[in-house]
């Protein structure tokens, strides 16, 4: 049989199980708002109803930091309900239809998406086409969609479901990427920005 594979981590991953397998690539749908410039100080994280987006792990970190820019977390995990008596959290639980889940996107500049596994990332390519400065776990195919444009969150293995890891981010490393971008230049985030840009052209 021919199998065909998305990333580099599954080509790695199923190799020794695919008598004849293809790295082929893959992508996602360009999402970019051109009249919208996207604001490097407001902070996206898009959980969905998955549990392995990293979604607690953003919020717990947010809760602790009271002096942190609000964060808008799209996310319907019933323990996520519990974070959003925090001033600095804005949790939406219900459905975004796309035009507005799009403009959300386009207008948020800094987009966390700390995920456990992948199989292959739309929310982080999505995010890479909006010019923001896209945060993930550094392992997995995570990293290997975002390079120096982005942040790379240390992680280390959890557990292994079917052929894929699930890794969990370290929460100290994010706290301190989160800082370093709070005390970045604007310029410098633009052009980080216009990175991340070319870097969804080039996948």
């Amino acid at each position: 049989a021919i199998t065909f594979v998305k990333s580099k981590y599954a080509l790695a991953k199923v190799k020794s199980a695919a008598s004849e397998i293809y790295y082929l690539g893959f992508s996602s749908k360009d999402i970019n708002l051109p009249n919208v410039k996207p604001d490097y100080s407001k902070f996206l994280h898009v959980g969905g109803k998955s549990p392995q987006k990293g979604t607690l792990a953003v919020l717990e970190c947010w809760s602790k930091h009271p002096e942190w820019p609000q964060i808008t977390v799209i996310s319907s995990l019933p323990e996520a309900a519990e974070f959003s008596e925090h001033d600095n959290i804005r949790l939406i639980t219900n459905f975004i239809p796309d035009n507005e889940l799009k403009h959300i996107a386009n207008t948020h500049g800094t987009h966390l998406c700390p995920s456990e596994a992948e199989g292959f990332g739309h929310t982080i390519v999505e995010g890479l086409s909006t010019s923001a400065i896209v945060f993930t776990t550094n392992n997995g195919v995570m990293a290997e969609l975002v390079t120096d444009e982005g942040c790379l969150i240390k992680s280390h293995s959890r557990e292994q479901r079917y052929f894929s890891d699930l890794y969990e981010i370290e929460v100290a490393d994010l706290e301190t990427k989160i800082e370093e971008i709070l005390q970045t230049d604007i310029e410098q985030l633009k052009t980080r920005g216009e990175q991340s840009r070319e870097r969804y052209v080039e996948i």
